[in-house]
């Protein structure tokens, strides 16, 4: 589970700045932690505020490890810029060990630190162009712009030297969608697009969470394609004359479904873009219902879901953007009441996030 990342002079973030996952109250929803971590957090905010850069982070990780060409690490350092370089450090928990991944990267595009802790253990460090794995120097001419960490997964041996294979699995079953692009990011190999599930897992699965939840569809899949039926029709109608709606609800319960199996991150960019407000709601007290230790990471402009029976108040951020870059406030560092509605508190500006347009 990821515990914290930590951002510092990172896209439109110059100060260094926390996003903790860490439980502050116990008492209240406790089907949305595990191991006092939280099951999920909630980005609000206007646009370009920077709610998604904090993702990005994420994605940075994963694609300077597992894409297939090498990513430009110097484009992500800071517009607001006031040093030569960037910072980004990762916390995890994983099954019952922690790790501390932190990469450094400066405008040159050369990576001046790398480390990777295990417990307080430091496994992996690396300045510049030499390294080592468990104090055993390692390499003395790495490329400059590239990560060490890149280098170990496809090396068999130095894999093996590393001894860190749940922490390069939990990496590599990160999934990313883009809600409004309608595209997915995951180096797993895991069946995520719905006819590729639907071919090896059946119908089951789907159509059990639909039946339980009282939505009037049941899916047919076959040789002739992906059919949806329903009680006001007559026959089965091909899914792609189905509304976006429901093919996006189709789409996002196989994600669900490999983040319940894997025990990993599932990030969602724009989450309500497709859905009714009842059905937002449903499908977020699912997912923390049913996870043990996966989570979900969202970014939102739908109000709707800011409210006390879905998030405990520290899962939620609002992001903001001031002269300085990004910023960032704990809605759980305001002094809410039960009795209080949260999007109207939200909405009056007193949690920060809220655009121009929502103030007048």
């Amino acid at each position: 589970m990821l515990k914290q990342i930590t951002l510092t002079n990172f896209l439109s973030f110059r100060d260094k700045t926390i996003i903790d996952l860490s439980v502050l109250n116990k008492n209240i929803l406790k089907q949305n932690y595990n191991k006092n971590i939280l099951k999920g957090l909630l980005l609000v905010g206007g646009n370009s505020s920077g709610k998604t850069n904090i993702f990005r982070a994420l994605k940075l990780l994963i694609d300077a490890i597992y894409k297939k060409v090498t990513i430009p690490l110097k484009e992500y350092l800071c517009v607001f810029n006031t040093k030569s370089f960037y910072e980004l450090e990762y916390d995890f928990l994983i099954g019952s060990e922690s790790y501390n991944y932190l990469i450094r990267v400066n405008e040159k595009n050369e990576i001046l630190k790398e480390t990777l802790s295990k417990g307080s253990d430091i496994i992996l460090s690396r300045a510049k162009n030499t390294a080592s794995i468990n104090n055993e120097p390692t390499e003395e001419d790495l490329p400059l712009g590239e990560l060490y960490l890149r280098k170990i997964v496809k090396d068999p041996s130095l894999k093996k030297d590393l001894n860190a294979p749940k922490f390069l699995a939990f990496l590599n079953n990160i999934v990313l969608v883009s809600a409004r692009k309608d595209t997915i990011t995951s180096y797993s190999g895991n069946p995520l697009e719905l006819k590729e599930y639907l071919r090896i897992k059946g119908v089951k699965p789907i159509n059990d969470f639909l039946s339980a939840n009282n939505i009037d569809l049941q899916i047919i899949y076959s040789d002739e394609g992906i059919f949806i039926k329903k009680t006001v029709n007559a026959k089965p109608v091909s899914l792609k004359y189905e509304s976006t709606g429901v093919q996006a609800l189709l789409r996002l319960l196989v994600l669900f479904f490999n983040a319940f199996a894997n025990n990993s991150i599932l990030i969602i960019d724009e989450f309500s873009s497709n859905f009714h407000n009842q059905l937002e709601e449903l499908l977020i007290e699912y997912f923390f219902n049913q996870a043990s230790s996966a989570q979900l990471l969202l970014t939102s402009h739908s109000t709707n879901i800011l409210k006390m029976h879905l998030f405990k108040m520290e899962q939620i951020y609002s992001v903001y953007l001031t002269g300085a870059g990004s910023q960032v406030y704990r809605f759980s560092n305001y002094p809410i009441r039960e009795s209080q509605n949260l999007e109207k508190v939200y909405l009056s500006g007193a949690l920060n996030g809220i655009s121009n347009l929502d103030k007048k």
